[in-house]
């Protein structure tokens, strides 16, 4: 958010199944190109002259290990993140 905004995160337990989670992170950063939504977790995509552009790509991969998924869509005044990661049974 290069021009600042508000950020926001929502976390809940899938009300379909109740077998995921799925975590909402919001901002008002004025979004992403719509060109460059499907290139945004790509290694080494970035628009900053000093990123290395491995941000989004490393969360993606951490996601898909876990057996979770990541999509991104513009919405209102800026871009929104869904996770989605199943839950597991945990006993201590």
């Amino acid at each position: 958010m290069p021009d600042g905004g508000q950020l926001s995160l929502t976390l809940e337990k899938s009300r379909i199944d109740g077998k995921t989670v799925i975590a909402t992170v919001e901002d008002t950063g004025g979004g992403i190109p719509k060109d460059m939504l499907q290139q945004i977790f790509k290694p080494f995509f970035t628009t900053k002259h000093h990123g290395t552009g491995l941000g989004l790509a490393i969360a993606n991969r951490i996601i898909l290990n876990h057996f979770g998924s990541i999509e991104a869509h513009n919405s209102g005044l800026g871009t929104v993140f869904t996770i989605i990661l199943p839950l597991t049974d945990y006993t201590d």
